[in-house]
């Protein structure tokens, strides 16, 4: 009984470090001088600088639209979802998480030329399709963490632990399938396979570097680049079928 009890001080103790480092993050991420407004919508909770109204409607609008289209592809999907709009940065960027609950903070920075995200067409809706497909990616629990998820909360997301290559790879095809433009018809991402093609280092990339930020060229792009092989080994054409089995 001792041993039990143990190991649930322990377990007890690391949730209560991860979820206060998780809001010391959050913090530091949201200039807090800001006034901040929250717009609900069926299956999101938009928060925006009260001063860019637009761009807070504008956002709900197209996370809409990425949810109606992303349920045929995903049966597991959160009630809500916290989206903060944090124009704080002009780097093109965002992320998503379900630690300590599913949320995406997105910075509403539309690409410049000299970057693999130029070819880009609804920017918007391509971020937001993009951030929420890790959203419902995390989301399923089945199995036997179906009752740890009862007993621990959100943080249980087995699928969290996945390779870097098919967490991004997903997000990827399905910012390439519900749009007009995304990755895998980006001239940039066929421009970098083409010159590893021309320096002859194609077939010195292995699988463990594809989840790497390694600082060489092509650097974060590695999980975005080895995905597009796998879905184009697929014929383009099945790669979404990875998602459906396991959503």
């Amino acid at each position: 009984m001792q041993k039990y009890s143990a190991v649930y001080s322990l377990a007890s103790l690391f949730l209560t470090i991860l979820l206060s480092v998780s809001q010391a993050k959050a913090q530091l991420e949201v200039p807090p001088q800001l006034k901040w407004k929250t717009l609900k919508t069926a299956h999101f909770e938009v928060i925006f600088n009260a001063e860019q109204q637009d761009l807070g409607y504008l956002y709900a609008e197209k996370l809409e639209k990425a949810y109606s289209e992303l349920r045929s592809y995903f049966h597991s999907r959160p009630d809500k979802t916290i989206v903060i709009i944090n124009d704080k940065t002009d780097v093109t960027n965002g992320y998503a998480t379900r630690i300590p609950y599913p949320h995406i903070m997105a910075y509403p920075v539309l690409p410049g030329p000299e970057e693999s995200l130029s070819d880009t067409g609804d920017w918007a809706f391509e971020l937001l399709a993009h951030e929420y497909t890790h959203i419902l990616t995390f989301e399923p629990a089945n199995g036997i963490m179906k009752p740890l998820r009862a007993v621990f909360g959100t943080i249980i997301a087995p699928n969290i632990l996945m390779p870097q290559w098919w967490k991004e790879g997903v997000a990827v095809e399905m910012e390439t399938r519900l749009s007009d433009h995304g990755r895998l018809r980006s001239h940039y991402q066929d421009a970098t396979v083409r010159a590893m093609v021309d320096a002859k280092t194609l077939r010195d990339f292995d699988i463990a570097e594809a989840n790497e930020n390694i600082y060489t060229w092509p650097q974060g792009a590695r999980p975005y680049l080895f995905w597009l092989f796998d879905v184009e080994s697929d014929d383009r054409g099945q790669g979404y079928q990875s998602c459906r089995r396991t959503a």
